[in-house]
């Protein structure tokens, strides 16, 4: 089993995708429209992440990523250091 899409339901739809195209360095499949676009992983590796505008904010989600598990790109703290996440100590 492969997890083919992950969806983003957001509010401020432009800074959301901003965010992940700088994060994950995914390129949109097609230009978004209408609210919606899919970003993929240009190395096919990852799988898709789907982001979606709503109409009114909802309570933040939460995503956990193991960074320890995956190579980090040059630069990717300080790419990540301007969006709103934070980072969290875990004992394994």
């Amino acid at each position: 089993m492969k997890i083919g899409s992950i969806v983003i339901h957001c509010h401020d739809f432009d800074r959301t995708v901003a965010f992940w195209q700088a994060a994950l360095h995914y390129v949109p499949r097609e230009p978004a429209k209408d609210g919606w676009v899919v970003l993929r992983d240009p190395e096919d590796k990852g799988p898709n992440l789907s982001i979606s505008r709503i109409g009114a904010p909802r309570p933040p989600s939460a995503l956990e990523a193991r960074a320890s598990l995956l190579p980090a790109p040059a630069g990717a703290r300080e790419r990540l250091a301007g969006g709103n996440i934070r980072r969290a100590s875990v004992e394994n």
